[in-house]
């Protein structure tokens, strides 16, 4: 499931696809690799649910809304005071990309943190950013994340797009409660970039930005 996650395994034959969409369970999978799957497959691991034949979608869907509005941060390749922007989950669950400023040619750190509820198993979100002004470098698990499970799509950093999952390595651990660092992305600012502000936003291509809890659930979006 991981390798199809992280677009490393592309030759998805239906029955292979089917397989891997394990969530939601209710319907057998939703045309989407990402949180909710991983959490699931879990759960069949540790028998919490009985095992489910295949019987959903043979083919990814279409993202949904790949340029969606669930969120944005600004790195500012010249100072000022950016805001920070957050997408809401449930009633006080929030996934928040940071803000930081930085100079031409030089690198910024951008944290991805989650306010968490306590019943959270995995989380997965893709990074929207302008590909001309920002080149990725690395990421790495944050604070509030380390021991965890980090994966990553790469397939569409030309156009501007990471895919993230971070997950356990079972359905029944959680982050906890309280704001928690799940990832530090790190980018390089292009040397000959103007003084502007550009805009990292949550998107959902290459991998749907999802939190699925510890019953491999969407948290529905506020």
């Amino acid at each position: 499931m991981y390798r199809y996650i992280s677009g490393k395994d592309t030759n998805e034959l239906m029955i292979a696809f089917s397989r891997v969409d394990t969530g939601p369970r209710t319907s057998f999978g939703d045309g989407f690799l990402d949180a909710l799957d991983v959490t699931q497959l879990y759960r069949y691991i540790s028998g919490r649910d009985p095992k489910t034949p295949a019987g959903g979608p043979t083919t990814r869907s279409q993202p949904l809304g790949n340029t969606a509005s669930v969120g944005s941060s600004s790195v500012q390749v010249k100072s000022a005071s950016p805001a920070k922007a957050r997408m809401a989950v449930a009633s006080t669950r929030t996934l928040q990309v940071a803000s930081t400023a930085g100079t031409a040619g030089a690198s910024v750190s951008i944290p991805v943190t989650l306010e968490a509820q306590g019943d959270e198993n995995s989380v997965s979100f893709s990074l929207g950013f302008d590909a001309s002004l920002l080149s990725f470098t690395s990421i790495s698990l944050g604070s509030g994340a380390q021991g965890r499970i980090l994966t990553t799509n790469l397939n569409e950093l030309t156009s501007g797009r990471l895919g993230v999952l971070v997950s356990h390595g079972t359905d029944s651990d959680t982050f906890g409660v309280g704001v928690k660092e799940l990832v530090v992305a790190n980018f390089s600012i292009n040397g000959s970039a103007p003084a502007t502000t550009t805009s990292l936003q949550l998107v959902n291509s290459p991998i749907q930005t999802r939190v699925a809890d510890t019953n491999a659930s969407p948290a529905s979006f506020a």
